[in-house]
């Protein structure tokens, strides 16, 4: 289960990639932007911009929170938390031609995105513009997500992508992966 601060870092980053966007997205697109975001910004920096594991799924990797609310509201599921609702008012989500759509139904909390992550955001939006959902899914078809799929076929439930493996296919360097593996160890020895 989420935090609220992690569900509220979690919206602002969604809200800003749709706002920079034009407002709405498919959530393929969607999806494929915010793993590049996260892919580039621990390739660098060695750390999350936001805290939602991604699943290696056929079309690419799928943050499990998200899709997960967003999934909520598709299926008109009503009993959900009360962070989920939360999380999920901020979106309108809708289908045409049997795609599915996210649009802003809010501004983001730009007290929420450093502007490091703001600025590596940015730079993937840009790269990232021009292309389609099938070729944004092919691209993200990495290393990382090949492990994970690879997996995932002798156990279903084992598609989540570590974020080292994550780092590696952004290019992170060796200092970046051991400084990864050492606050993974620091997090481990904290929680109990």
């Amino acid at each position: 289960m989420k935090t609220p601060i992690e569900i509220n870092k979690i919206k602002a980053v969604i809200l800003y990639i749709l706002q920079e966007s034009g407002g709405t997205l498919d959530l393929i697109t969607l999806f494929k932007k915010m793993y590049f975001s996260q892919k580039l910004y621990l390739a660098r920096y060695g750390r999350i911009i936001f805290n939602d594991s991604f699943r290696a799924k056929r079309r690419g990797p799928v943050p499990s929170f998200t899709y997960h609310s967003f999934k909520c509201i598709f299926n008109n599921i009503e009993n959900i938390s009360e962070d989920v609702k939360n999380f999920d008012s901020s979106f309108k989500l809708y289908v045409t031609d049997g795609i599915k759509y996210v649009e802003a139904d809010d501004v983001p909390n730009m007290k929420e995105i450093a502007r490091m992550e703001q600025k590596t955001i940015q730079e993937i939006l840009s790269q990232t513009k021009h292309l389609t959902p099938d070729e944004l899914s092919e691209r993200s078809h990495d290393s990382a997500w090949e492990s994970a799929n690879k997996r995932a076929k002798n156990d279903p439930t084992d598609d989540y992508i570590s974020i080292v493996n994550m780092a590696k296919a952004g290019g992170a360097t060796h200092n970046v992966i051991n400084y990864i593996h050492q606050s993974q160890q620091m997090e481990a020895f904290c929680a109990g």
